[in-house]
């Protein structure tokens, strides 16, 4: 029989959302520093044993001259007490000016993903955040940019995923320049009592047409009180280029709850 011996707080268990949180624009408090965490658990035991465990810390802060967005996520799961999951994945925003329709900004990302054998992957990259859209409670922002990419990955031997064409590559790197474009935004309905919020985007390597990653992701979130929030979420990742043995995407749905301070 198995038996479930621990459920924590579910929440946003969601480890690749690569974009600025589009409510960080439209914020109508004067708090200087806004805090949003969720976190989700679960552990059973008996014929199937398994554990998961994911946390998603949210920090922003907002002045005149430079804005702040840091995501920082980390995920630890096992099956059949051999872990599956121990994945770590940061993504930093630095913008000049935040108030403005145009938005520069840097970002740094780093990510490890056991799944699909990242041992350890940056990307630097500098781009601008144009506001279509930007009063309180509804925001659409699109955003491009450019960068590059460093991954070392855990094995050699790629293929590409649209059609597993194998790759003439005998080392264990992955390094490119990549440009992305994308769409986010936050909108209110049913008289604020419902958040909608959505992120898609497209990477493209500059170097190999094949060498391309998408993906997007939407959630819906109750509040239930000022400070706690029903939330669930849904998003699906793809990248072209993987290990051979790794499926190409990513699909995940989850539900729960978030706490933030505003």
């Amino acid at each position: 029989m198995i038996r479930t011996l621990l459920v924590l707080l579910a929440g946003l268990g969601v480890l690749r959302p690569t974009a600025c949180p589009a409510q960080v624009f439209t914020r109508t408090d004067s708090l200087r520093w806004h805090v949003r965490f969720a976190a989700t658990g679960s552990l059973s035991d008996g014929n199937a044993p398994r554990a998961l465990f994911a946390n998603v810390l949210d920090v922003s802060r907002l002045d005149t001259d430079f804005g702040l967005v840091l995501r920082q996520s980390y995920q630890y799961g096992t099956i059949r007490y051999r872990t599956t999951n121990n994945d770590v994945l940061s993504t930093n925003y630095l913008m000049l000016h935040p108030a403005a329709t145009v938005v520069p900004f840097v970002r740094l990302e780093l990510e490890t993903n056991l799944l699909r054998r990242i041992n350890f992957r940056y990307q630097p990259a500098a781009g601008l955040i144009y506001k279509v859209m930007a009063t309180p409670g509804q925001a659409v922002n699109l955003f491009a940019s450019g960068g590059y990419e460093h991954t070392r990955y855990d094995g050699t031997g790629f293929k590409y995923g649209h059609d597993d064409r194998a790759l003439d590559n005998a080392t264990d790197l992955l390094a490119t320049w990549r440009a992305m474009l994308g769409l986010n935004g936050q909108n209110k309905l049913f008289g604020g009592k419902v958040a909608l919020t959505y992120n898609a985007w497209w990477q493209q390597s500059v170097q190999d047409a094949f060498d391309y990653r998408y993906h997007a992701d939407g959630s819906l979130s109750l509040p239930l009180t000022r400070h706690f929030s029903f939330t669930t979420s849904a998003r699906y990742s793809f990248e072209n280029i993987e290990l051979v043995g790794v499926k190409p995407f990513d699909l995940q749905w989850t539900y729960g709850l978030s706490v933030a301070n505003f």
